[in-house]
């Protein structure tokens, strides 16, 4: 028993001197390695060493792989130390202004409004959705007398149709019109967080330049982007209804023209001529 304490304290002794070896050659990640550091700390490798210590291994043995076990730990930490030193490099200030773009700012609207017609109009485009619906309904020309339509039939009657497109026309445009506004008003409201996220991406200092600050501010702008996303797929959307509206007006046109043509083909087949030249006349409408 006596003869393994000595062993072991001889062990001890040579790893004390290399390891003493190593913090004279290797003084900044030494520190480190023994925990006193702002690098690394590895229990592991010191209960390793502690397994060579209390083995049963020749006193050589013992200091080969104390030896080596330490100079595992000293590339452990030299090779974290590199990489937080490389994880600190940052661009700087002025680098990262230079690469500011500039934003389209929003032009309020100028509607004149001589006796009232427009009235809300310009309010309601810069930001006021709540007024769209009065301010397209005073701004339009309306329907009146159409109730003589209440015997026609829906989807046989081209009157009924042509009433479909200005109804749908109008539900449309109000609903539309309060999406811009609404967009404009929300632009307002988030120029300050936008300001304000801009101003830490191009922040140059240590108070947001961390992995998990830089980390945050992708967040940030990723969750920005995609509420900007949400509202322009809005106003898209709204442009898409528009233009199914244009085209249903304008197959309306098309399809009330070859109903109208059918009619004057039916007429001049089945009256008789006397008409004074009506059904030439006919024939010639045909053939423009």
């Amino acid at each position: 028993m006596k003869e393994r304490l000595i062993s072991i304290a001889k062990a001890s002794a040579v790893t004390a001197l290399i390891l003493t070896g190593l913090t004279i050659l290797f003084p900044r990640p030494a520190a480190a390695i023994f925990g006193f550091g702002d690098i690394v700390f590895d229990p592991s490798s010191y209960a390793t060493l502690g397994k060579i210590f209390t083995s049963d291994a020749s006193l050589l043995t013992k200091t080969i792989q104390t030896y080596n076990e330490t100079v595992r730990i000293y590339e452990n930490g030299l090779n974290l130390y590199n990489q937080a030193e490389y994880m600190s490099l940052r661009f700087s200030q002025p680098q990262r202004l230079a690469w500011l773009t500039a934003t389209q700012a929003a032009v309020n609207d100028l509607t004149q409004n001589k006796y009232g017609e427009t009235v809300n109009w310009p309010a309601m485009v810069n930001g006021r959705p709540e007024l769209a619906s009065a301010a397209w309904t005073t701004a339009i020309v309306p329907v009146t007398h159409a109730s003589y339509l209440s015997s026609e039939i829906p989807g046989s009657s081209r009157l009924l149709a042509h009433l479909a497109s200005v109804e749908t026309l109008d539900g449309s445009a109000a609903k539309c019109l309060s999406t811009i506004a609404q967009y404009r008003e929300n632009a307002a409201a988030n120029l300050a967080p936008t300001q304000s996220l801009a101003t830490a991406q191009t922040d140059g200092s240590d108070s947001t330049n961390s992995q998990i600050e830089q980390l945050n501010l992708m967040n940030a702008a990723q969750a920005q982007a995609n509420n900007e996303a949400r509202s322009q797929g809005a106003v898209e959307a709204c442009l898409v209804e528009q233009q199914i509206l244009a085209n249903k007006v304008q197959r309306d046109a098309v399809a009330d023209h070859i109903s109208f043509l059918g009619k004057a083909n039916d007429y001049a087949a089945t009256d008789s001529a006397p008409w004074g030249g009506a059904k030439a006349a006919l024939a010639s409408y045909r053939a423009q």
